[in-house]
């Protein structure tokens, strides 16, 4: 059942449509931001000290080569990065790298300030996981109501979601079993042929997979959905690679945002990042599943 322009325009257009999603933005990121704050404060020094224990240990061995031909840099005009260069003081080892040993030190500590911060928000992680699958259902269900040009009733709607956590959960373990096993076998022989590149391609093939698993729920009811989500992605290849490449954009994004702490606009970044993610695993989803299938679908 192909998606037309004016069915899209009619969802968009739709005061309904962006009431839930807002509410969706507004659970599952606004409220949950001041908890996540500390980890990504640390989890984002972490990263700056990582980063400048690199570019010291390029600046040392920078120098080090200088002392022992500085010929070599004046014929290519080169220079070494004083910035990141303090003679005299005291170097360790990680791996591989030798760097100084007070930033090094920083790091360690970010990095256990980071592990105590990830083990505190890690028994949320299942409940924000849930949240979302539940918006997530009552996000495909409004859409492909308005879509058929029916007039959803919210209260209903958000209900209907409700009773669906129990099996979407099943589904979304399930399918991610089958993926996980699916990426295993290609990350095998895709980065035995192209390195690291091949891992960016497996993810690229499976994570669409995981945003089907909504809409292909909704019209199947079916707990274990990996062959009718093969399925949607063997008769609608484009929709499905296009699918894929935006959510691996908005992943690089949101890891961006992440690791460069910003204080309240992070609060705005991840707001307007999980704005688009939830478009694009149930509107996006849902256009993706209907233009793989035959016929009239009904929810």
């Amino acid at each position: 059942m192909p998606i037309s322009t004016n069915d899209l325009i009619r969802t968009l257009n739709s005061w309904k449509f962006w009431a839930v999603l807002l509410l969706a933005i507004l659970v599952t990121y606004v409220l949950f931001f001041p908890i996540f704050k500390p980890l990504m404060e640390d989890y984002s020094e972490l990263k700056s000290f990582e980063m400048q224990m690199v570019k010291e240990h390029d600046a040392m061995v920078c120098h080090q080569i200088y002392s022992m031909n500085s010929g070599i840099f004046e014929r290519i005009n080169a220079t070494c990065d004083n910035e990141y260069y303090r003679p005299n003081i005291s170097t360790t080892t990680y791996k591989g790298l030798v760097v100084y040993r007070d930033t090094y030190e920083k790091f360690q500590d970010a990095r256990r300030r980071t592990l105590d911060d990830l083990h505190k928000v890690i028994p949320l992680l299942p409940l924000l996981a849930v949240l979302m699958l539940y918006f997530n259902y009552v996000l495909v269900d409004t859409e492909y109501l308005l879509m058929k040009g029916t007039e959803p009733a919210l209260r209903d709607a958000l209900l209907k979601g409700l009773n669906s956590i129990p099996g979407l959960i099943i589904a979304e373990l399930t399918t991610l079993l089958a993926v996980f096993l699916i990426g295993v076998i290609l990350a095998v022989s895709l980065a035995a042929i192209f390195g690291e590149l091949g891992i960016m391609l497996v993810a690229f093939l499976i994570m669409p997979a995981l945003s089907l698993v909504t809409p292909t729920y909704y019209f199947t009811r079916l707990v274990i959905p990996i062959e009718e989500i093969l399925r949607t992605a063997k008769r609608c290849p484009g929709g499905y690679t296009v699918l894929g490449l935006l959510i691996m954009i908005v992943g690089w994004l949101f890891e961006a945002a992440y690791t460069h702490y910003l204080g309240i606009w992070s609060a705005a970044i991840l707001a307007l990042l999980g704005l688009v993610k939830y478009m694009l695993d149930s509107l996006a989803a849902l256009v993706v599943y209907l233009g793989g299938t035959e016929g009239e679908k009904t929810g």
